[in-house]
Order: structure tokens, then C-alpha cells, then sequence
């Protein structure tokens, strides 16, 4: 038998409710919050079950929860004010917890896939080099010996870009009013995904694995055979902290700028990839010395290496 006022258990011949003081005969409706307190416990529930995906879920179900204290349900209500409660203030702690380990597991993505990027341009190198018996130069370069297009133009072809490659005008220099419909038209394995900014983020060596062409018209560049130092001790790319680019042939770090760490550099926390000529991927720290750097840039120093 329950108190028709709040809902309370009565025992058998009582002729008042102990919680209300009303009458049991009473004509006063019965309040009811059952609903209510059922409701409050199903939405802490799903604020659990979803992680705080719907973030009103808690602030409802504890409104739900202290609506429906008088119904016959008030343990369930009290329960579910429990549990939004502590989904309310537990959620967004968890969340700050577990939120440096998503950023790194994303980040270790991100790297893997600029490891990635920097094996299909070294592939790309290769190939050219099978083609034509040398490596891109660092840049073409006019009658006047003015720089005209970027190693990366020329290797278009190789990372299945042709048709863009036969899209640019090579003997108009990269930045002339046609050719600069293309700037945009970055292949996406020039960018790493770490960077913050768009643009190219991948840079040959200038007097390192590049060197521009001597003539007008020219595409050679080095040959495999002159990297005296080997392929596996060789850069080919590096990672640059500003992008640039990706058409630009004079934006390309030379082998001083890597001995004095001028504009290398990455998003990755700690160092950078970077790619060697034999294809394959270095993370170089930050605080590599700069004579490990100078022996790495250059083809043929001389300089022992050991990156163990």
C-alpha cells in the first residue's frame, strides 16, 4: 500500500503517511517521478557507454535524477543522480588523462606516414636515375644560367604525376604568369603531415645529392657513382621547419645550412626524418653534432660514418 500523496510504502492499517503526515484516505492525487528517475539512470548509463560523447547527457540526467526523489522509484533516482554525477566531473578528468596519448599515438601516425612520403621521393630519385643514367639536378637552369625548375618538377613523372608534369612549361621559368597556376598543385608526398603550415616541407642539398645543371637544357645531376661516400652514408632529403614552395628551385638547404641546422628542422618532437640515398629512413636527433651533419650531407668527404 503506498501514501497517494509521495508515493511512499505504508504499513498495513496506517491512518497516516510517516514522510508526508497526510492522510491515507486523502483525496490528493498521487505524485508519480518514476519516469524520471528511470530516465536519469539511462542517461548516466549512455554518458558512460559514450565516454561523455553527448556532453549534456549528465546535466539532464541529474535534473531527471532529483525530479524524480519523491516517486517510488527514489532509489533509482538516487542512483542515477550517482552516476551522472560522477560522469560529470569523472569524464573530463579521464579525457585530460588519456589526451597526451592520443596526441602521440597520432603523431606516431603522422610520422609513419612521412616516413612513407620520404621513400617515394628517394623511389622516385632512383627511378630517374635508371632513366637517364644520373640524378635530377638541383634545378634546370636558362641560357643565362638562371634557375628555371626544382629537382621536384622533374621527378613529377616518377611519383605518377605526368600529367601535371606535361601541364608545366619548362622553358618559362617556375614562377612566370603561366606556370604560376601549378604553385597550388602540390603532389601531397611533399608535404610531411606533421606540418602546421602548408606547403613543401621535403629539401634536397644543394652542393650535397643536388647540384644545378651546367647548361641550358639540361636534366643531369650526379651520378650514383660519384657519391664516393656510398648511398647508405649519403642525405638525399631532409625536412625543412618552414614549408615552402614545392616549384621553388632556389629554396633547397645547402650543406652549410645543414652544418649550422639553418632551417631544418621538423614537427616531429625530438629530430626528423630524414631520407638517405640508398631509400632508406633516419630519425636524426636534434642535438646531432654538427660534424655527424657535415659527413652526411656531402657525397663524397670521406667522413666515416657509424648510426648505430
Amino acid at each position: 500500500m503506498y501514501c497517494s500523496h509521495c508515493g511512499r510504502i505504508l504499513e498495513e492499517g496506517a491512518a497516516f503517511c510517516i514522510e508526508c503526515g497526510v492522510a491515507v484516505d486523502a483525496p490528493t492525487p498521487p505524485k508519480t517521478g518514476d519516469g524520471k528517475a528511470t530516465a536519469s539512470l539511462v542517461c548516466g548509463v549512455v554518458s558512460w557507454l559514450t565516454c561523455g560523447g553527448v556532453a549534456v547527457l549528465p546535466i539532464i540526467g541529474l535534473v531527471l535524477g532529483f525530479g524524480g526523489l519523491k516517486s517510488r522509484q527514489r532509489g533509482i533516482a538516487v542512483a542515477g543522480i550517482c552516476i551522472n554525477a560522477a560522469a560529470f566531473f569523472m569524464l573530463p578528468l579521464l579525457f585530460a588523462l588519456l589526451l597526451p596519448a592520443v596526441q602521440a599515438a597520432r603523431e606516431a601516425a603522422r610520422r609513419a606516414q612521412c616516413v612513407n612520403h620520404e621513400k617515394q621521393i628517394v623511389l622516385a630519385l632512383h627511378n630517374y636515375h635508371d632513366v637517364y643514367g644520373v640524378l635530377p639536378p638541383l634545378y634546370t637552369v636558362d641560357e643565362e644560367g638562371n634557375p628555371l625548375h626544382s629537382w621536384r618538377v622533374l621527378i613529377l613523372p616518377f611519383i605518377e604525376q605526368r600529367t601535371l608534369y606535361e601541364s608545366i612549361r619548362l622553358d618559362e621559368p617556375w614562377d612566370s604568369e603561366y606556370n604560376r597556376q601549378f604553385h597550388e598543385a602540390m603532389p601531397f608526398i611533399y608535404g610531411c603531415p606533421s606540418a602546421r603550415l602548408s606547403g613543401c616541407t621535403y629539401s634536397g642539398i644543394a652542393g650535397g645529392s643536388f647540384i644545378p645543371a651546367k647548361e641550358a637544357e639540361s636534366v643531369l645531376g650526379l651520378k650514383f657513382s660519384d657519391v664516393t661516400d656510398g648511398l647508405s652514408n649519403t642525405i638525399a632529403i631532409v625536412e625543412i621547419l618552414k614549408p615552402f614552395n614545392w616549384m621553388d628551385p632556389t629554396a633547397d638547404v645547402s650543406v652549410e645550412d645543414i652544418v649550422q641546422t639553418i632551417g631544418m628542422g621538423s614537427f616531429h618532437p625530438g629530430g626528423m626524418n630524414v631520407a638517405l640515398l640508398d631509400g632508406a629512413i633516419r630519425f636524426i636527433p636534434s642535438d646531432t653534432a654538427s660534424d655527424i651533419l657535415r659527413s652526411m650531407a656531402t657525397p663524397s668527404g670521406g667522413e666515416p660514418l657509424d648510426f648505430r
